[in-house]
Formats: structure tokens, sequence, C-alpha cells
């Protein structure tokens, strides 16, 4: 089985990159860079094509759905014929073509499997890489952290819920401090992020190496998690194998799937090998 996977770029970050980087892992063995000797063409997300009419015909095609790609937040793209679509056009498009979709949470299925009708679908939470996320020593500090970290600026990443349960927390008791990582706007550097009450708060900028993230949350001793309706947070998950304190300010989306498997599993469950084992059967 020769897979070619859609999109790749080692160099970018967030939620479908990152998921890349780990799958190309498990199937290092199995990879082409040629579309045309491949038996899978693999799309990670609709997204990440340039347009409909590079998806080869010849080929069994696998789409992994993530979540609503909303077109505020997204291009629109060219079909194989015509003008352009929306990205849920071209999402609805590809599935119902596509020989296997898989949801990346139960909950992604229960939103989009009536709008996108697919012949065939699974369900396969993400995993991370352990060998980098893992429990141990972080970086010496007196102080009680805790961490927020986004890879986009969209609404539904909370920002603002983590802002005042913050305050909250710094009005209680001494010696805590925010690490903020991620990208935000100009604005919110300089004016302290709005701060005002001598709230001991540290900017990291945006993390792009995942031993530094992996670090950082080995230091921090919570995780703060406020994504709305994310579908599977690869973030949530590498605080978790991390060992971070999770304070869960929201358990929409994928959330409460993550938890409950973290729960019921322990962080094996989130393992490469886990996630690798599922693709592998769905793909056969």
């Amino acid at each position: 089985m020769k897979l070619y996977t859609a999109g790749w770029n080692p160099e970018k970050l967030g939620g479908a990159h990152s998921f890349l980087r780990n799958f190309r892992k498990i199937f290092n063995d199995q990879l082409v860079d040629d579309p045309r000797k491949a038996d899978i063409y693999f799309i990670p997300s609709i997204s990440m094509l340039e347009k409909l009419s590079v998806i080869p015909k010849d080929k069994k095609i696998v789409v992994r759905i993530d979540n609503i790609l909303k077109r505020s937040c997204n291009r629109d793209i060219y079909p194989f014929e015509g003008d352009k679509i929306t990205m849920m056009e071209a999402m609805r498009f590809v599935c119902q073509r596509a020989d296997l979709v898989i949801y990346q949470s139960q909950w992604a299925k229960e939103l989009l499997d009536d709008y996108l009708k697919p012949k065939k679908s699974v369900v396969i939470l993400n995993s991370v890489d352990e060998s980098i996320f893992f429990p141990g020593a972080g970086i010496p500090t007196d102080k009680e952290i805790y961490f927020y970290s986004r890879s986009s600026n969209h609404d539904n990443k909370g920002w603002h819920n983590v802002y005042y349960y913050y305050q909250e927390l710094h009005k209680r008791k001494v010696g805590r401090e925010l690490w903020i990582a991620g990208r935000f706007s100009p604005e919110n550097i300089p004016r302290n992020f709005d701060f005002f009450n001598g709230e001991k708060i540290r900017y990291l900028g945006f993390i792009q190496d995942p031993e530094a993230m992996a670090l950082t949350f080995r230091t921090a001793k919570h995780f703060i998690y406020s994504y709305s309706h994310d579908c599977c947070s690869n973030t949530l998950i590498e605080a978790l194998l991390s060992g971070t304190d999770v304070i869960y300010l929201e358990e929409s989306g994928g959330a409460k799937e993550i938890k409950e498997a973290s729960e019921k599993y322990g962080r094996e469950y989130f393992y490469l090998q886990r996630m690798g084992g599922e693709y592998k059967e769905a793909l056969q």
C-alpha cells in the first residue's frame, strides 16, 4: 500500500499539519512523493488542497474531516470544472466520491455526516508523538504556571474565557503566573494582554518547535483548555500526554471524547501506535 499525502509542508503548523507530521511518521515506509505512484490519495483536510483538479481520478481517495470550514476563514476553491465553490461545497463534493471518509471524532460525524453523505466512514481520534510529549522535568521555576496556547486567533479558541478565569485566580492566590503562546493581534502584546491588576503573565510568542512546546507543557502545572467546538484538539492531547493538569473551561466538540478516553484508557491511548493501528485497518 503506497500513500500520497496531499498538502504536506513541513514548515507549516496548525491542526491538520501537526496531524500529518504524526501520520507520516507512522506510515513512513509507505509514503510516495508522486501521486502517480500511490495506491491511496490521502487528503488530511480539504483546506490543504489548492484546487480539486489535483485529485487523481484513478486512485483510491481517503478524506479526513476536521470541522466546518467557515467561508469567513477559508478561501473559495476551484472544483474539477466551473467557477469557484465554497470549501464546504468542495468537502461534500469530494466526500461523496471518496472511497473512505475519516472523522476525527464522533462529534464531527454527528455534525457533518448528514450533509456530506459519504459512502463509507469511520471515526478515529487523533494521537500525538509520545517520544516528544511525555511527563518529566520542566524549566525550574518557583511559580505555579498556568499555560494557554493557540495556533490560530479565531474566536472559538476562547481566549476571553481564559482572560477572565485567570483574573479570578490571581485574586485568590499569589505565586501564580500565566504563560501565553500563539498567534495574537499586535494590540495585545504591548498592552499586556489587557491585564491591569498586577497579574503575572509571560508571552512566549508562537512556539513552532514541538520539543519547545513539550518542555513548556512539562513546566506548566496546569493547561487551560477553552476551545469551543474543536473537533479533536492536538494541543489538548499534547497537554495530557505531557502530564499537565488540564482545566476544562470547555468540553464541547471532541474534547469530551478525548477526556473520557484519557480517563478510561490512560495516556497510552493517545500514543501513535493506537492511531496508526486504526488507520491501517481502515485503509486496508
